[in-house]
């Protein structure tokens, strides 16, 4: 496997922890898009957390 694939899953478990975290600190659901759309700028690796959700 190569290293930016291993980097990416973790990448996406820490990316949608952290929105997670957020939308239920704030009450407020669209902190889960917000977050998802500033820690992926590339519409490619944006993909990836829409693909297994």
């Amino acid at each position: 496997m190569r290293l930016a694939d291993r980097f990416s899953v973790w990448f996406l478990f820490a990316t949608v922890a952290i929105a997670g975290v957020s939308a239920f600190m704030s009450g407020d659901l669209s902190r889960i898009v917000a977050v998802l759309v500033i820690a992926t700028p590339c519409p490619l690796i944006l993909a990836v957390p829409v693909a297994l959700a």
